[in-house]
């Protein structure tokens, strides 16, 4: 049974992945006005719409997921996630920091340490 679980939570972990990985990969034009968008509009957020409403400061696979390489959060126009959600994956990656999981900012691997 628990590994059922695990199955299924890792194949959760691989749409979100899929999902936001499609969303960054794109290049779209930025303009300045904010209504307009970097997802599309009926996508929804992946956490909700996969059930992956359960998760805490341990889970550093889906938490690894929406920082960027340098170790910034990725905004809610670039990963599509709701408000709600936005705030627990913060809370998350703060936490995860604090425990030590997680590292606090990465330098580039392109850039020369001075």
């Amino acid at each position: 049974m628990a590994l059922r679980i695990t199955f299924q939570r890792f194949y959760q972990l691989a749409a979100i992945r899929r999902h936001v990985c499609s969303i960054t990969s794109t290049q779209h034009k930025v303009s300045s006005k904010r209504s307009e968008r970097q997802i599309p509009e009926g996508a929804g957020c992946p956490l909700c719409q996969n059930g992956l409403d359960r998760f805490g400061y341990r889970d550093v696979l889906l938490l690894r997921q929406f920082l960027t390489p340098e170790g910034y959060l990725m905004g809610r126009r670039i990963t599509g996630i709701c408000p709600k959600m936005q705030r627990r994956i913060a809370k998350a990656i703060r936490r995860s920091r604090q425990m030590g999981l997680l590292p606090n900012f990465q330098t580039p691997e392109n850039k020369k340490d001075s």
